[in-house]
């Protein structure tokens, strides 16, 4: 019993952590996005 809410709890912090990769990966694309527009905006 213990043991698997253990690992449970284990899965749990590795998918907000791999959440969490996935917004700032997604986060830095949008930005780079943004700024590449801006720059042909400025050019």
């Amino acid at each position: 019993m213990n043991k698997t809410i253990k690992s449970r709890t284990k899965e749990k912090k590795i998918n907000t952590i791999t959440h969490r990769k996935k917004i700032l990966r997604m986060d830095t694309e949008t930005t780079s996005i943004i700024f590449c527009q801006s720059m042909k905006v400025h050019r």
